[in-house]
């Protein structure tokens, strides 16, 4: 039996998610180790949250792990090992993991009668399926629905790719993180909304993220360390953060009014010039000419952004009021954008073609400010303005005072906390979290924050807007998890008949951008599941995604019940596993063997070592996408793209992890995956700066030709400049191009929230409060991380709990126009009397499948399709109208209430016998 000492654990669990505390099982300490014992220590990356890539220790008794340690080596999470890496011994070994092929033999909804079948029969079954249901629906009939995994295996976008499936990604990508990167990409380059912490910060701010537990891409110790290294910290959100009390300032915002709040920042820059002149001038397209009067322009960009291959470019129509060289001379350039020299005092061009400033730019300057008359080439004379006045200009209304009207906060906070961020001369980039993706307007909201940045010359600096590693070459390459990139992604006609494409134009733009979290529409697709239109969705194959996650919950239950066949691999048996027909048991990340990256700004190359044995007849995520394709006689990898005449197309894993270390045989002296192994174990994680010193060994890349991949110096946009006016979204959502603030869509200032409040539903719901042992759904099942949050708890005011008779640890029904769930209370003074905040992801795998009471508290229930955001689609998550009452009917039935339920203890580690 597993013992620990529990108050070790709460404190591993700690509020800010740092843990220093190890667990150890079978009581054992060093001391009391027999001389016969075999102890050994196994270095790898954990992925237990599925975001940060810790690199950890794993300590080996007898063949068994008995804890697990942060690894102080690793300059990416220093020492960090949080709750769920601490945990992970249990949930690797839990008894009620899934280890063997199942099959269905009741309809669904029911009790699935589950019975244990071969890996053979799973995937000849599985295979068979998926090409009849081709030749009858056709391919778009199949679709991909994955989470994080415990590798990230994008390796089963291949699965639909060989198919010839357009639905080839399908994850919470449209409201976790693709709208942050969307948004960079319009701006600066893809990649561009991770910050490098870690290389210091002088002024940090957090904006609508919990990064010290949030599982994020710079969290826990790294994020703690920042803090308190930084001279200044800013907290912006709705709800007090777990650092919101020691920064020097919170700006605790009417939720969902971020976009309005950034615009005022952006006015206080421009109107007490804090902006980086040079940078803006030379480097931004601020200085070109605009005129209304013009009709729009341009030219078809065909640029890829990232360094991955040229194949499946989707190319964009870019028509803008820039006004180009073809405007002004016939047959002129539409690449040529016009700008006002006050040195020759003339109208010139930059060649965006070239990404050239004409002649000598030393001899230059380029006017930010000014109207100027244009001569069209047809005679006809227009006034034109900088893109820099037409910034100005869609700000000009957000003074301090009418901002603190719209987001109910002082004026006094708002001026003073923009003017610290912009005292620094390069204070460092600005964290954005789920905050922003959520509450209606994100793409608009995101991309004001990230002019704030632009503004003050904080991109691609130390401790800026670094963009993630897998900005570089190596990065896309070598990662058998990114394996999307073995085989030419699907033609633009392809991509377009993506689900959710129609409705949002610039999604197939997202996949070559993006890859595939930003493809694909959670809500639409379930919707064309059940109505067959505009075509039928028959099949689904599934790695570890939930439907309980993105969009209404309850409308995704219904179409995953309709689906004529579903294939998924998982870890346990999750309400989403319940609906399946075939489920396979895919392997922890205490089993994987796999090269591991990280995937924001700090530059970790590591790997998965795989120190603990297959359990069961668990496989790789890539084993299971080749098997799979094997059994349709589909290539995993394409022959015409391989340049190893012996390479097979069906690779076993260590064929793909030799391939993935191939192209670091002369950066690092790595002979094969072994070998890589080998280096790791001794020395610890890489640097990407030492990895790849060109393309991740230095800052301001855009000087250079590192930031793109055509080499030109200048950004990977349409105009190669960082672009403040983005042409992207002119040519896509004209009236976007510029920061455009709107109410959330339910807030009490729309129509909808005022009926709705007129409803009695007159409080203002938060959802997605990160907790530090759990990833979203995950972990749920595993004691220790249960115990400290033993269930799902919605955040409310003392004056709220008072009004409504509620006391801590009470259950209380959260309910709106959409449905209702229960949730116990935690009254906590950081939120408004008007505002709670919710957990999301709940379901109970103590409960019976196949619901596991997924509907009793799970937030989603609450989600209205019908509001997104205009560019992306993100669904409101946010901001919701709720009324919240006290369930005298207590807990739902069954569920584990309290620490001491024996079924707690029946959940901790079952061994397998030596």
């Amino acid at each position: 039996m597993l013992e620990m000492n529990r108050r070790s654990f709460l404190k591993a669990a700690a509020a800010i998610g740092v843990a220093t505390p190890v667990l150890q099982f079978g009581g054992l300490s060093f001391a009391q180790n027999s001389p016969t014992d075999s102890i050994r220590k196994v270095r790898t990356i954990c992925r237990g949250c599925g975001k940060f890539e810790c690199s950890v220790w794993v300590t080996i008794k007898n063949d068994r792990p008995i804890k697990i340690t942060g690894d102080k080596l690793s300059h990416g999470s220093k020492g960090n090992c949080c709750s769920k890496a601490l945990a992970s011994i249990q949930t690797c070994f839990h008894p009620d993991r899934l280890l063997y092929p199942m099959k269905r033999t009741k309809p669904k909804g029911q009790e699935a009668g589950w019975v244990r079948i071969s890996w053979n029969e799973a995937l000849e079954t599985a295979a068979k399926k998926f090409l009849d249901i081709k030749n009858k629906y056709g391919a778009n009939s199949i679709r991909l629905h994955h989470g994080a995994s415990r590798i990230t295996s994008y390796a089963c976008q291949m699965v639909m790719q060989g198919l010839g499936s357009a639905n080839i990604g399908m994850t919470a990508g449209q409201v976790c993180k693709g709208p942050r990167a969307w948004a960079a990409a319009m701006t600066f380059f893809r990649g561009g909304n991770y910050v490098s912490l870690n290389d210091g910060v002088e002024c940090y701010v957090q904006w609508g993220g919990n990064t010290e537990i949030s599982n994020n891409y710079t969290a826990g110790a790294a994020t703690v360390d920042g803090k308190f290294k930084a001279k200044k910290h800013i907290v912006i959100g709705p709800r007090q953060q777990n650092l919101g009390a020691q920064a020097d300032y919170w700006l605790a915002l009417r939720p969902g009014t971020d976009g309005a709040m950034a615009m005022a920042w952006i006015k206080q820059i421009i109107d007490n010039k804090k902006y980086d002149a040079e940078f803006i001038t030379k480097w931004s397209n601020a200085a070109f000419l605009y005129s209304d009067a013009i009709a729009p322009s341009g030219f078809t960009w065909s640029y890829r952004q990232g360094m991955m291959s040229d194949s499946g470019i989707e190319p964009l129509d870019i028509k803008t009021r820039i006004v180009k060289e073809s405007d002004m001379v016939k047959g002129g350039s539409s690449q040529k954008y016009a700008f006002y020299d006050t040195v020759s005092k003339k109208i010139l061009f930059f060649d965006g073609a070239k990404a050239e400033w004409p002649g000598d730019y030393s001899k230059l300057k380029p006017a930010i400010e000014g109207v100027q008359t244009v001569t069209l080439a047809d005679g006809k004379k227009v006034k034109a303005v900088t893109v820099f006045d037409k910034l100005k200009a869609s700000v000009a209304k957000y003074t301090p005072e009418y901002t603190g009207k719209i987001c109910s906060l002082d004026p006094k906070l708002i001026k003073e906390a923009c003017n610290l961020y912009s005292s620094f001369k390069y204070g460092g980039g600005i964290f954005v979290g789920n905050g922003l993706e959520h509450a209606g307007n994100c793409i608009q909201s995101i991309r004001s924050v990230w002019l704030i940045s632009s503004l003050t010359g904080n991109i691609d600096t130390k401790g800026g807007h670094r963009g993630g590693d897998d900005n570089v070459d190596d990065h896309l390459k070598i990662l058998p998890y990114q394996a999307a990139t073995a085989i030419p992604d699907p033609e633009s006609a392809k991509r377009r008949e993506c689900p959710g494409a129609s409705a949002w134009p610039l999604m197939a733009w997202g996949l070559t951008m993006y890859s595939a979290p930003a493809i694909g529409d959670m809500a639409i697709i379930s919707d064309m599941t059940i109505t067959g239109k505009p075509y039928p969705i028959k099949a689904l194959f599934g790695m570890t995604g939930s439907f309980t996650q993105n969009a209404n919950a309850s409308n995704n239950y219904k179409a995953y019940k309709a689906l004529e066949f579903n294939f998924t691999a998982e870890i346990f048996m999750t309400p989403t596993a319940e609906l399946a027909d075939i489920v396979v048991p895919s392997a922890h990340w205490l089993e994987n063997e796999v090269i591991r990256a990280s995937q924001g700004a700090e530059g970790v190359l590591g790997a998965m070592t795989g120190p603990v044995k297959f359990q069961g007849e668990a496989w790789p995520d890539p084993e299971i996408c080749v098997q799979l394709l094997k059994k349709m006689n589909i290539p995993f990898l394409d022959p015409k793209l391989e340049t190893n005449p012996k390479a097979s197309v069906w690779p076993n894993m260590k064929e793909l992890n030799d391939r993935s270390v191939s192209l670091l045989h002369d950066r690092l002296g790595i002979k094969n995956w072994n070998d890589f192994k080998e280096k790791f174990q001794k020395q610890g994680v890489f640097d990407y700066k030492q990895v790849s010193p060109v393309e991740w060994g230095e800052y301001r890349r855009y000087e250079k030709t590192t930031l793109r991949n055509d080499g030109l110096t200048g950004f990977p946009t349409p105009t190669t400049r960082l672009e403040l006016l983005s042409t992207i979204l002119e040519s896509y959502h004209p009236g976007n191009e510029l920061p455009v603030y709107k109410e959330p869509p339910l807030s009490e200032f729309t129509e909808d929230g005022k009926k709705l409040r007129s409803r009695g539903y007159d409080i203002t719901l938060l959802t997605g409060v990160r907790s530090p042992v759990y990833f979203h759904s995950e972990t749920r099942m595993t004691p220790y991380c249960r115990e400290n949050h033993l269930l799902p708890r919605v955040q409310i005011n003392p004056e709220l709990a008072a009004k409504i008779g509620v006391k801590q640890g009470d259950w209380v029904w959260i309910e709106n126009h959409k449905g209702k769930i229960r949730q116990t209370v935690d009254i906590f003074h950081g939120i408004a009397p008007d505002v709670a905040s919710a957990d999301h992801a709940w379901y109970y795998p103590e409960l019976p499948g196949p619901e596991h009471g997924w509907h009793y508290s799970n937030v989603n229930v609450l989600v209205d399709d019908k509001y997104r955001d205009p560019i992306i689609g993100a669904n409101l998550l946010k901001t919701y109208p709720v009324k919240i009452y006290k369930a005298i009917e207590g807990a739902p039935e069954g569920i584990i209430t309290s620490v001491s339920d024996p079924r707690l203890k029946r959940w901790m580690p079952k061994f397998p016998a030596k």
